[in-house]
């Protein structure tokens, strides 16, 4: 099968420059070879309106409309005023670059991320980016589970060409499994889907890992515990609170480090700063 570039970009919503403080806004995909591009936003506004004091949804329906119109090709079939001269480079490598990089203040883009794949996998592969950067833009029912979650994150490692650092634990269970699914230096890294509409499996799934930290606890000391998770760490929902109680009394009662992390926090982290 033939090889295709796919680039993206991840649009970030800074509503205080002070606080630097950033939400997920959209993400940016774009194919030199099929000549495709386009923006996709977060639906989710209610997200955006509890992370954001002074939520302005006109303001924001506006900017997503202006990064539609200069991201989508699509438009140019269904926007009769819709200017094709926007779209001559549309088969440079660095099209998302030569429009994002005007972005600074409320809204700025990580840097662009390339992976190879073909027109065959092009659709699954952005799916996949939208499940990873726009999770909660899913349906509760929808969401994605602890295997998708690890898939996810194995691939964030292989497009920021972090996997060469990446490993997997040695140590298993006692049904000779896995403790945890990535390590590197001192941390090691536990996917987990934090789906609370599945409450008693998710209840489950934090007893038994809560176990395995403490079956291990001598190997853990000195290092990192990151359990990276689908959904938001804050939140009311009592099943996922009691889950990340449990892990914080963990890290507290055997002093070691614990840190939960949402996939898309945790995948922007990748993107700006690498491994830490």
């Amino acid at each position: 099968m033939k090889k295709v570039n796919l680039f993206y970009s991840v649009c970030q919503y800074i509503p205080s420059l002070i606080r630097q403080e950033s939400i997920n806004f959209g993400i940016v995909v774009h194919c030199p070879e099929s000549e495709y591009s386009e923006f996709y936003r977060t639906k989710n506004f209610n997200r955006i309106k509890h992370f954001d004091d002074e939520f302005d949804i006109d303001y924001l329906n506006m900017m997503a409309e202006s990064l539609d119109y200069t991201f989508s090709i699509d438009r140019l079939h269904e926007d009769e005023f819709q200017d094709a001269s926007l779209f001559n480079d549309i088969r440079d490598s660095s099209f998302i670059d030569e429009r994002t990089k005007f972005y600074a203040n409320e809204f700025r883009f990580l840097p662009t991320q390339h992976l190879s794949t073909t027109q065959e996998e092009l659709c699954q592969d952005i799916e996949e980016l939208k499940q990873t950067f726009l999770y909660y833009d899913q349906p509760k029912g929808e969401r994605i589970s602890t295997q998708e979650v690890r898939k996810l994150l194995s691939k964030q490692y292989k497009i920021v060409k972090l996997n060469k650092y990446i490993s997997k634990t040695t140590f298993k269970d006692f049904a000779d499994e896995p403790v945890f699914d990535f390590c590197y230096n001192d941390t090691v890294i536990k996917a987990l889907s934090f789906d609370y509409v599945r409450g008693r499996d998710l209840i489950k799934q934090t007893k038994i890992l809560s176990q395995d930290i403490i079956d291990n606890i001598e190997y853990l000391k000195g290092k990192m515990v990151q359990i990276v998770v689908d959904n938001e760490v804050n939140t009311n929902e009592e099943t996922i609170v009691k889950s990340i109680n449990k892990f914080y009394s963990i890290s507290k009662k055997y002093n070691i480090d614990i840190e939960v992390v949402p996939l898309a926090e945790y995948s922007n982290m990748l993107i700006s700063n690498g491994l830490k």
